[in-house]
Parts: structure tokens; C-alpha cells; sequence
């Protein structure tokens, strides 16, 4: 083997070894004295040996520098010699002058001519052509072969390759360029688009709304904080004015997909940081709640309470979809979101709080009992909120007057917030303010109780015109027969003394308790300030118990009576 060495001038400056082949042909026994014999080129050539050989250039050496001062000779089918000539290394073009062929290189090793440019600039089909891989000896037909290769359009590729690379225009280097120049346009989208994403996220504002159409002249929040930015900011102007005139855009990172992904990121990080201060505390509490969400899914949220620097801190974790509501289940997604974040909940996790139901504070199989099995330190704590929901509960409860007034109440905001009713409904929906009616009055909830004061509020404010829409709807032409019957018996109910009497002394109670309760879910509670309010509270409720205050209520309600016309 013969190893030629080609010491190279590049940064790095690094020696690079071609390894040749010797030739076993009869017409090898001429050796090569150039370096830059197209015969000895590798077929894969690296971009060193590219811009050596360019250097270079073509292999075309005269007979005077050959070995024996001759092309070597050889007979054809016809018995007449033939050999390369130093003629074919110029063209002659339509004024007569001569120009260079600087494609033609001749191997004085192989006795062959190739093409240079093809081997070095060609694409992978110019590559495989014979005049670049193999070469040519056929000097019979050479002046046919060197002008048909000429106007192949794989060699005119070719050499507007080597004329590129030649005026320092790579197009590989263009590319690069264009797509470098396109990345770093589309981050900047990004960043303004994040930057609209934590700004919603901050004030808590919905991003996305029904309709969102370029036709619109309000796409709601994130559509229209964009746009505004966009005024400050030449590099997304002109990407959303693209999107506006293609209409469609692959690429737009404004669909909700790409919010979503986003939004995921955001989360990710500010979990990581959450998890961080986690764990340089080293001790911490959970607060776990579930709630069913509008398509009937349980929703787990867990809440980790620790100390950072000082200041107690309450951050959201995660907020996971469980398949039910027993404490096996709970117990199961719990581990799975400690175990998915690598939170060390058996050594690290001192206290335990939930709400009152059996599933969560069970003895045997609730989800207090289980966390405990595995780490005894983590102390149950019985969320004070809903141990004072339970006390209305049961005091309300124990008196048939409210018991019945509440499920009267219920039945009348399920019979106003019903879809479908009457004309004469629709009318005074607008009266009645449904909208602000179905944001306030959810569905009762026993361990929500402040929704209870929330409805009384409106039924006691809105109610001459809720009077007046069951008065219309009960005597509506387009009223069936459950609809005006219905409307009726709420008439007669809402009307009555009693219903008016209980729904002054609930307002009265709520007023007081609902205060109390608030606080107590607050992060930053005061426990001496609750106790102190909690006194507060039961010594106004005893004055309710005594005859002054059940005057002061029936009084009122008889204000209200005459107030509204009604006949106590």
C-alpha cells in the first residue's frame, strides 16, 4: 500500500492520509508523481480534502512531465493506436479562442480522464456517472464522450456548484443561513408569545374564546394581546400579517395546540421551582381536595404547605382526574403524582388536612389512614372550613322549617336555571339577570355552604322580579302543563310568611358564619384571630336565640312583606 500524506492548512491544521491502491493493470507501470490524481481520490471526500483538492486544481499534466515524456499508446478494435492528448484540455469556442476545461482531470496512474467537478461537486446522481467514478480510456470516441458529458445537466449542476464554492457561495452555507436566520425569528415569536401567555395566566384570564376568526373585531384575550404586541414588535407584526393573507399557516404558534404545549412547559418550570424550595425545607404538608367538573370527572387537586425563608408558602402541584372517589383511588393517584414529581412523602411529609368525607378521613380505608400506614409522622388535620359547614348542616337540619325552606329553595333554582321554558321566561331572563344568577347560584353542596348564602342573596334582592317572571309564566299561553303548574306552587311558597321569616333568619346566620368560614381557608390565618372571631360569631348567634332577636327578625321580615305587597 502507498500512503500519501496531504498536510492540510486548515484551523486545525491536521494531517490527512489517503491510502492508494497500487495498480495491477498492465498500464500502471507509469507511477503517479501528482498528488491530485483524480484515480487516487476517495469516493467519500471531506470537506478538508474538498477545498485541498479545489486548491489544487485539475490533474492535466503535460507529456513532458510524464515518465517516459509520452501519453501512453494503445491499440483499439481496429489495430490503430490511441492515446490521451493534451489538445482535449481546451474547448474551442463560436470566436475561435480556446477556453480551459478546468472539469477534465487525466490520471497518469490509470492511463484515464475524469471529471473533476462531478466527483467533487456533483450531487449523489452526478457522482455515479462513469467520467467521475471510473473514468475513461475509450480514446476513440473521447471527443464525442468529453462533449456529450459537457452538456449533461447532472455536470452543468456541477460546475455552477464549483463556481459557487468558488466565490465563497456554498449553498449548503446559504441554507444553514436561511434556516439560522428562521429559528431565531421564530423564538422571538415564541418569547412575545409566552410573554402573553404568563401575563394571562397572572391576571387569570381565559385565553381562548367560542369564535376566533380573523373577520372578528374581538378574538378575545390572547388573540388581542398579540396583536397589541405586535405594534412593539416588527418581527411578529409580519408573522401574523402572513397568517392573515395565507389564511392558513403550517406553522403559526397561535392554535390552541401550541398554548397548551406552552402553557405545559410553563407548568413544568414553575413546578421544578416549587419542588426545589420543596425540598430545601425538607418538611412539609399536604391540603388534598377533589371536585367533579362540568363533564362529571373527579378532579384531584394536592396542595404542598411548607416554609420558604421564613414565610409559609401553599403552591398547587398538580391537578390529576381520578376514575372515582374512594380513598383506594385517591390513595393510588396521590402516589402516582408523589412518585411522577419525586416527592418524598413517607420521610418529608409532617401533616395531612382534607375535608370531612368518609373517603378522605375514613378510619379503615380513607386517605388519612392510609398515608398514615406508611408514614405515622404525618399528622391529620380536619379542615376547620368544613367542620363549621357541618355544624350549619346538622343545626339546620335538626328544624323541619329550614329543612324545608332549603329544598324549596333548591327547587326553585333548578326550575329557573332549567334550558327550556317559555317565551314569556326568556323575556324576563333579563330581568332576573340569569347570567349573574348561574355565576352566583351553583348547586347546593353540603361541604359548600357559602353557595347557600351566595343563592338567598340573590332570591332576596332579585325578588319582585322573580315574582313577577313565575307570575308571567304561570299565566303564559306557551306554558305547559309541569310548567305552570310549577310556577304556581313556587308562587305560593315564596309568598308565604314562613318562607320569608326563615329566609331573613338564614341571611342573618350566614352573614355571620360565612365571614368565619372564609377565614379559616385563608393561607395566612391568624389561629388566635380565628378563635377570637369564632367567639364572635357564637355570641351573635345566641343573641338570635334569645326573644329580642327573634323580634328583630320577625320584624324585618314583616318590612320585606309590606315592602313587596304581601299579604302576612
Amino acid at each position: 500500500m502507498k500512503i500519501l500524506q496531504i498536510c492540510n492548512a486548515t484551523q486545525n491544521e491536521e494531517c490527512l492520509q489517503i491510502n492508494i491502491e497500487e495498480s495491477t493493470s498492465e498500464l500502471c507501470s507509469y507511477p503517479s508523481v501528482f498528488l491530485i490524481d483524480p484515480a487516487i481520490m476517495p469516493k467519500t471526500i471531506s470537506y478538508e480534502l474538498k477545498k485541498y483538492f479545489f486548491s489544487m486544481g485539475p490533474c492535466q499534466p503535460s507529456a513532458l512531465e510524464l515518465m517516459n515524456k509520452i501519453f501512453p499508446q494503445k491499440k483499439d478494435s481496429q489495430d490503430v493506436m490511441r492515446s490521451f492528448h493534451e489538445t482535449y484540455y481546451h474547448r474551442k469556442i463560436e470566436d475561435g479562442k480556446f477556453v480551459k476545461r478546468l472539469w477534465l482531470s487525466y490520471s497518469s496512474s490509470q492511463d484515464r480522464f475524469y471529471c473533476i467537478t462531478c466527483k467533487l461537486f456533483g450531487l449523489p446522481k452526478a457522482k455515479k456517472m462513469f467520467l467521475a467514478d471510473e473514468g475513461s480510456n475509450d480514446y476513440k470516441n473521447i471527443k464525442r464522450t468529453i462533449e456529450t458529458h459537457e452538456s449533461f445537466p447532472e455536470h452543468l449542476t456541477s460546475e455552477i456548484a464549483r463556481g459557487m464554492y468558488e466565490k465563497n457561495l456554498r449553498i449548503d452555507t446559504g441554507m444553514y443561513e436561511r434556516a439560522n436566520r428562521k429559528v431565531a425569528e421564530n423564538r422571538q415569536i415564541v418569547s412575545v408569545i409566552i410573554v402573553a401567555l404568563i401575563f394571562t395566566a397572572r391576571q387569570n384570564i381565559a385565553l381562548r374564546g367560542h369564535n376566533e376568526k380573523y373577520t372578528l373585531t374581538n378574538r378575545d384575550n390572547f388573540l388581542e394581546l398579540c396583536s397589541l404586541l405586535a405594534n412593539y414588535n416588527p418581527i411578529l407584526k409580519l408573522h401574523l400579517e402572513k397568517i392573515k393573507e395565507n389564511k392558513i399557516n403550517r406553522l403559526s404558534f397561535l392554535s390552541n395546540v401550541t398554548q397548551n404545549k406552552l402553557l405545559c412547559i410553563l407548568a413544568d418550570m414553575v413546578r421544578k421551582n416549587i419542588l426545589e424550595q420543596v425540598n430545601k425545607s425538607r418538611q412539609f404538608a399536604v391540603i388534598i381536595d377533589t371536585t367533579t367538573d362540568i363533564s362529571n370527572q373527579e378532579q384531584f387537586t394536592i396542595i404542598l404547605r411548607y416554609i420558604d425563608e421564613g414565610k409559609p408558602q401553599e403552591r398547587l402541584i398538580a391537578l390529576e382526574t381520578a376514575s372515582d372517589s374512594t380513598g383506594l383511588v385517591m390513595f393510588q393517584v396521590f402516589c402516582s403524582i408523589t412518585e411522577k414529581h419525586s416527592i418524598n412523602w413517607k420521610t418529608q411529609m409532617i401533616a395531612q388536612t382534607y375535608d370531612g368525607a368518609a373517603s378522605m378521613q375514613g378510619k379503615y380505608s380513607g386517605l388519612k389512614t392510609r398515608i398514615q400506614a406508611e408514614n405515622p409522622r404525618a399528622m391529620f388535620t380536619w379542615c376547620f372550613a368544613h367542620k363549621l359547614n357541618l355544624v350549619i348542616i346538622d343545626t339546620c337540619d335538626c328544624c323541619i322549617n329550614t329543612k324545608t325552606f332549603f329544598g324549596d329553595v333548591s327547587a326553585l333554582i333548578e326550575f329557573m336555571r332549567a334550558r327550556k321554558r317559555t317565551a314569556e321566561f326568556v323575556k324576563y331572563q333579563e330581568i332576573l339577570n340569569p347570567r349573574e344568577q348561574k355565576r352566583r347560584v351553583k348547586r347546593f353542596s353540603n361541604n359548600r355552604w357559602t353557595s347557600h348564602d351566595r343563592a338567598l342573596v340573590v332570591i332576596q334582592e332579585k325578588y319582585p322580579a322573580l315574582l313577577k317572571a313565575l307570575e308571567n309564566i304561570s299565566k303564559a299561553n306557551d306554558s305547559d302543563r309541569d310548567t305552570t303548574s310549577m310556577a304556581k306552587n313556587l308562587i305560593s311558597v315564596i309568598t308565604s310568611f314562613q318562607f320569608i321569616v326563615v329566609l331573613i333568619l338564614m341571611r342573618k346566620i350566614f352573614s355571620v358564619t360565612t365571614e368565619v368560614s372564609n377565614y379559616l381557608q385563608l393561607k395566612s390565618i391568624d389561629f388566635m384571630q380565628a378563635i377570637k372571631m369564632v367567639n364572635v360569631a357564637k355570641k351573635i348567634l345566641q343573641i338570635l336565640r334569645t326573644d329580642e332577636g327573634c323580634t328583630e327578625i320577625i320584624n324585618t321580615a314583616k318590612e320585606f312583606a309590606t315592602k313587596n305587597n304581601l299579604h302576612v
